[in-house]
């Protein structure tokens, strides 16, 4: 959170004020209708919110960059200090693929994360939000990723080889 604070006054000219309108314009950008920033950081603040369709819609924008698919899905990093540091996420390694996510508690909210695997050219994205404990947090996650990785495969739509139709056109 600290680091979340110390970013938003660099990336906002000084004003994490500045950084958190900068957050709502973005969230705005990528159709987030339900999701409204008050903080940086994602503490309980009132007027601070999302869904559950917003955070997917979210991770989804955010696996498009190189360095957050790279980072996300990994156990542990060693940071600029040396020191190692250990993913929150509980997921990492109990699924196919697992691409990344983001994990959240606080008192208000409860235990949510917004997760993100892939199997067989299928990829899904699901969260939980307001889960009573981790333990149940990460059970109904990977349930829902697992469904969704079980409902489809990757088929192939035309056959380059097969003539589908024969059409006379005028020239």
């Amino acid at each position: 959170n600290d680091a979340a604070t110390a970013l938003a006054v660099h990336a906002g000219g000084g004003s994490v004020a500045r950084f958190v309108a900068l957050m709502n314009e973005k969230a705005r950008s990528l159709g987030l209708r339900r999701t409204r920033f008050r903080n940086p950081h994602g503490l309980d603040q009132p007027g601070h919110y999302s869904s559950a369709r917003d955070v997917v819609t979210l991770l989804a924008a955010a696996l498009r960059n190189p360095f957050i698919r790279e980072w996300s899905g990994r156990e542990s990093a060693v940071i600029a200090d040396g020191r190692a540091v250990d993913s929150t996420d509980d997921l990492i390694g109990l699924l196919p693929q697992f691409l990344g996510g983001k994990t959240g508690h606080t008192s208000a909210a409860g235990w949510s994360q917004v997760a993100a695997a892939q199997e067989g050219g299928v990829r899904v994205i699901a969260s939980v939000l307001g889960s009573p404990t981790e333990e149940q947090r990460n059970r109904d996650l990977e349930a829902l990723l697992r469904f969704g990785l079980g409902q489809y495969r990757a088929i192939r739509a035309v056959d380059a080889s097969r003539r589908y139709a024969h059409v006379r056109v005028g020239y």
